[in-house]
């Protein structure tokens, strides 16, 4: 009798667990199958990309190709990009600028682009918004900020191109790699150096790129499996975006990579120890071209705004802690290093410069796409915001 219960409880135990075990291995499996589903589904989209629209230029490097469109898929979002027939994100437009109208040009990278949101949510289009509604006179804001452009390009496309726009206000956005090589992979940019005190350009055109690379920048959305499971790619990219504890965790077990934040400390290196950044001559470039863009939208008309674009860790506290602890970086390393560079610069030119940080740090949303760096609608809005309120407070619109 005994030996029959023990028998009985065992197989019952047993029935149950492998019950678990069952309801867990079918479980998985729906959850693999949907998320191959949905990766599958994703990559077949057409003209669907996972790098916005590019093409070659032999001044600029490259630029936003005229006239085309096509939708950029990330994780995190899908957005449609529309090129107008002048190269620029946003409504159609021409050069001349029309009777009564005032006309705001921003130039800057991938942020002032705005390809992680719809059109009518970016800097360019909130902006124009807001200031139509606050000022009697009718406004355009024109958008040539273009993915990885540094101060350089944005100085070469005013004198290129943005003048022709006829521009009252010109609006610079400067995010902090303007100051490192960034960039396109693949692609090369156009290079000053200092002679002096005078600004030489290097040779032109900058090379091409190479083809296969331009392939495989317009390539669809594509996902690799980890650990040849697709779900856990999700979890592990989820939480390398978004719970750097839990990333740390699922690496040490083998179920992540491990996030390197800006790859290594060179490229955070402009929040160096202020006294070796200032000794090692990072600005020197930048600052000169600041002048030059300065001279030359005041030459044309115009007035120059520098607006900065602070990095999410320089809004979030715990996110440049887990960068020191991550790169191991010294008591001398500083989050407020490049925006007080800046101010000093901007003050010297008799520049005005908007420092958002502060009002963002009073949002209690989230501002940044995680994962990814960029704002989300909501930081769109806050930096067009503050530009609008710069330009108001300083009458830089005021009518003739």
């Amino acid at each position: 009798m005994i030996g029959s219960g023990v028998r009985s409880c065992f197989w019952a135990f047993f029935s149950r667990s492998l019950l678990v075990v069952l309801s867990l291995a079918v479980g998985a499996a729906a959850l693999e199958g949907a998320a191959r589903l949905l990766v599958w589904k994703w990559s077949r989209e057409p003209h669907t990309y996972l790098w916005p629209l590019l093409t070659y230029h032999p001044v600029l490097g490259w630029a936003k190709p005229a006239g085309q469109r096509g939708w950029i898929r990330r994780e995190r979002y899908h957005v449609e990009l529309r090129i107008n027939s002048l190269g620029l994100r946003g409504p159609e437009r021409g050069y001349q600028k029309p009777p009564g109208v005032r006309r705001v040009l921003l130039l800057g990278d991938s942020f002032t682009e705005g390809f992680t949101v719809a059109e009518r949510h970016t800097v360019r289009a909130v902006l124009e918004r807001a200031l139509g509604e606050r000022l009697a006179h009718p406004v355009e804001v024109l958008n040539a900020g273009t993915l990885g452009y540094d101060t350089a390009q944005e100085y070469l496309f005013f004198v290129r191109e943005g003048y022709r726009y006829q521009p009252d206000v010109v609006v610079l956005l400067f995010f902090f790699n303007d100051l490192i090589e960034a960039g396109v992979p693949g692609y090369s940019r156009p290079m000053f150096t200092l002679a002096g005190d005078r600004l030489e350009l290097g040779p032109l055109p900058v090379a091409e790129p190479d083809p296969a690379v331009v392939r495989d920048l317009r390539r669809g959305y594509r996902l690799k499996p980890l650990r040849g499971s697709m779900a856990l790619r999700f979890v592990a990219n989820r939480a390398r975006s978004g719970n750097p504890k839990l990333n740390r965790m699922l690496a040490g077990w083998g179920l992540a990579e491990h996030d390197r934040g800006y790859g290594d400390s060179s490229g955070l290196w402009p929040f160096g120890p202020p006294r070796q950044v200032a000794g090692s001559g990072l600005w020197n470039v930048p600052a000169a071209l600041l002048e030059a863009l300065r001279d030359t939208v005041r030459g044309h008309g115009a007035r120059l705004l520098v607006f900065y674009v602070p990095a999410a860790f320089e809004i979030d506290v715990l996110g440049w802690e887990h960068l020191q602890r991550l790169h191991d970086l010294g008591r001398r390393w500083t989050r407020d290093g490049v925006i007080e560079r800046l101010r000093g610069v901007t003050r010297e030119l008799g520049v005005e410069l908007v420092d958002p940080r502060s009002a963002m740090r009073n949002e209690r949303a989230a501002l940044y796409v995680p994962g990814d760096g960029h704002w989300n609608e909501r930081g769109n809005r806050v930096a067009a915001q503050q530009i609008a309120e710069r330009v108001i407070q300083k009458r830089m619109l005021a009518a003739e």
